[in-house]
């Protein structure tokens, strides 16, 4: 599998519509979608490779009821904090599970291959899904009310593929593109055109990591990991803020990633002021998760098994 093999890779190395022609800037707006008891303020939650946990300052407080045995891969908590969306290892037929804060559990049955990356819309009513089957991928948009999808984006052959998504806005959605020796990053309109959004070269780094991916839509940025020199000899490791209107380029954290930081996905935390991201050695099987805040940084104590994290 592409996906497998990509991973395996980097851890030895260590509406405005597009076609439209418009020049404006995000215009995300809160999440339309309420529920009577949301999941708490700040939930963190990591996956490990058989279920979901959920995440204190304290160590995990138990599995996320309606995960145990999935095999999660990606996981997305919506705005509302009303439903957490995951797509899974080995039965992606089944479609995206959407797991309610009422404990109910639904698939958006609208799966078309293996799924690599998930993003709730800003409003909540529909879910980006990243998608590949053998040398094609694809990005689709599914209707979370009735579980319709429909593809936005079909990537061919030896095209760089679909990895990762996110929403530019109601309309937009961003997905970030791995080859083989570069990572960019396109915008998909709403008349399904995909145009080159970002690259390595607009930021003014060796390469883009293939693994964070997160749009802050109340600050209009995008988290990103980038590095110097070249995917098989990275240096200088580090968590970025891109804004999403002049793609200026801000710190994420005080310091540079240390050598076991971040071997997967880095999430943020929803007031925009701390980060989070495993820490371990690529291969081991074993990663602790950790949050910085500033110049503050915490190990969460008794999960040795956190893979992908969402905060919410």
């Amino acid at each position: 599998m592409l996906r497998t093999l990509l991973c395996a890779a980097l851890l030895v190395s260590g509406m405005t519509a597009c076609g439209s022609g418009s020049s404006h800037g995000p215009t995300a707006k809160p999440s339309s979608r309420r529920c009577d008891h949301p999941f708490p303020a700040s939930l963190l939650l990591a996956a490990n490779e058989s279920s979901v946990e959920r995440m204190t300052a304290d160590g995990p407080r138990g599995i996320l009821p309606g995960t145990r045995g999935i095999l999660p891969h990606d996981l997305a908590i919506s705005h509302g904090r009303c439903s957490v969306a995951i797509v899974t290892e080995y039965d992606d037929s089944k479609g995206p599970l959407v797991v309610g804060s009422d404990g109910s559990t639904r698939r958006q049955r609208s799966a078309v291959g293996e799924a690599n990356g998930i993003a709730w819309s800003p409003d909540d009513r529909r879910l980006a899904v990243s998608y590949q089957s053998g040398p094609d991928s694809w990005v689709r948009v599914v209707n979370v009310a009735n579980g319709k999808g429909r593809e936005v984006a079909h990537f061919r052959g030896d095209d760089p593929f679909a990895y990762h998504v996110a929403w530019f806005n109601n309309d937009t959605v961003l997905v970030m593109r791995v080859g083989v020796d570069d990572v960019t990053i396109d915008r998909i309109g709403a008349g399904g055109q995909a145009q080159r959004f970002l690259t390595a070269e607009q930021l003014g780094v060796g390469g883009i990591g293939s693994d964070t991916f997160a749009v802050d839509a109340p600050h209009d940025r995008l988290l990103l990991k980038v590095y110097s020199g070249t995917l098989m000899k990275q240096r200088d490791r580090r968590l970025i803020w891109v804004d999403l209107k002049t793609r200026g380029v801000a710190p994420a954290m005080d310091a540079p990633l240390g050598r076991l930081d971040a071997p997967f996905a880095a999430v943020f935390s929803p007031g925009g002021d701390a980060v989070a991201f495993t820490v371990g050695r690529g291969g081991s099987g074993r990663y602790g998760c950790t949050i910085v805040r500033g110049h503050e940084r915490r190990d969460l104590p008794g999960n040795r098994e956190c893979f992908s994290l969402a905060w919410g």
